[in-house]
């Protein structure tokens, strides 16, 4: 069974904090369901802090 995840984290935290909790989630889950690969992908709000400009249209 392939289960993929996507959850959004702080921005302020570093992607060493980011990997260590997918690293938590994604051995938990494998080992409470059987026969299981866990993706856990980290993703951001469309705009963070107004840095990335929107779509052009």
């Amino acid at each position: 069974m392939y289960i993929e995840i996507f959850l959004e984290f702080d921005g302020e935290k570093k992607m060493c904090e980011v990997q260590e909790i997918i690293n938590r989630i994604k051995v938990s889950l494998e080992a409470h369901i059987s026969k299981s690969s866990v993706s856990v992908v980290p993703t951001s709000p469309a705009v963070c802090k107004g840095t990335i400009p929107p779509p052009q249209q």
